[in-house]
């Protein structure tokens, strides 16, 4: 099972988000079998467009959910678009009803499953989601969470 793993990313976000830089220390031989992190192409639906081929989908991304910074957790698609179960959480990248919706009608996405770091800043769109003023070891402790995270992710898909 191929299972596509991306950092979402708004364009005009400026470098280092938090999902990217949990990531970047995220080493290619410590995912599970199978996994790939996938580059970012541009905006999130064209990035969208390269998981057609994948089993699976993980996407990662900050957001606000009132948690501890770093805090990290795994939702199904469907957590988040059924009517009466959205938890409160604003993404700080991904517009689940524009981008992940269309996605879903439109490009047959896999089965998916987002994964959100604790970020303490804004809703998709906003300039927010950077690391200034979180530590170097913060970050690396983010970073193994997310893996823990994308671990049980993977579990789940398969």
């Amino acid at each position: 099972m191929k299972i596509a793993i991306l950092a979402a990313r708004n364009p005009g976000a400026g470098p280092g988000t938090v999902a990217e830089e949990a990531l970047s220390r995220v080493t290619p031989g410590t995912l599970p079998p199978g996994a790939v992190l996938l580059e970012h192409r541009g905006t999130l639906l064209k990035t969208l467009e390269a998981a057609a081929g994948f089993d699976a989908l993980i996407l990662i991304d900050g957001a606000s959910m009132g948690r501890p910074l770093g805090d990290v957790t795994v939702f199904s698609l469907n957590e988040l678009i059924l009517p009466g179960h959205p938890p409160e959480v604003a993404f700080d990248n991904i517009d689940i009803e524009g981008d992940i919706l269309y996605a879903n009608k439109f490009l047959s996405l896999p089965p998916v499953r987002i994964i959100s770091i604790e970020s303490g800043c804004g809703p998709a769109g906003s300039p927010a989601g950077g690391t200034a003023g979180i530590s170097g070891e913060a970050l690396t402790g983010i970073a193994e969470s997310c893996l823990e995270a994308i671990r049980q992710a993977v579990g789940e898909l398969t």
